[in-house]
């Protein structure tokens, strides 16, 4: 979800890097962000049923060729806080999603899909950490670490984890 207005604050110390940039760097990956971005593409809606899974293989091939490795990181249960702001998008959006309970924490259409983008990483032995909750929180704590060279997400509040670099969007 991120800070509103953060990236327009922080655009003074924003650097523009392309994909060539990002050689021999390891970014942990927000992967519900790339899910999102995917399924927000009008034009894919109706022409292929699984965008998030057709849009993941394309960049991790593209990264791979480039020699950035990437770790991707799936949400765990949502802090308390966020599931009104949910609840209120989940209410504005003409397909509501089926199982999804705001009361309980459940986010059984974003999970499903993370299965299915896990099971395909497996496939291509590409490593992914499932957080205990947000993943742009585990995204951060491993740039902090030194353990990754930076967060790809679109959650500026990456930056208030502790996430000292962040990919928010990349240029082949």
């Amino acid at each position: 979800m991120g800070v509103q207005g953060l990236w327009e604050i922080l655009k003074d110390v924003k650097t523009n890097k392309k994909l060539c940039d990002l050689k021999d760097q390891i970014l942990a990956v927000d992967l519900a962000t790339w899910i999102c971005e995917a399924e927000s593409v009008g034009q894919m809606k109706n022409a292929i049923s699984k965008p998030y899974l057709r849009n993941l293989y394309f960049r991790i091939t593209a990264f791979t060729k480039n020699g950035t490795r990437l770790v991707f990181v799936t949400d765990g249960k949502a802090p308390d806080l966020k599931w009104k702001t949910i609840a209120h998008r989940l209410d504005t959006r003409q397909d509501v999603q089926k199982g999804t309970n705001a009361a309980s924490g459940s986010r059984s259409r974003l999970n499903a899909r993370f299965n299915e983008c896990c099971q395909l990483l497996d496939q291509l032995g590409i490593p992914w950490i499932k957080s205990e909750g947000e993943a742009e929180a585990t995204c951060a704590a491993l740039n902090e670490a030194s353990l990754v060279h930076g967060c790809l997400t679109n959650d500026s509040d990456a930056f208030l984890y502790g996430a000292k670099n962040c990919v928010s969007k990349f240029v082949q």
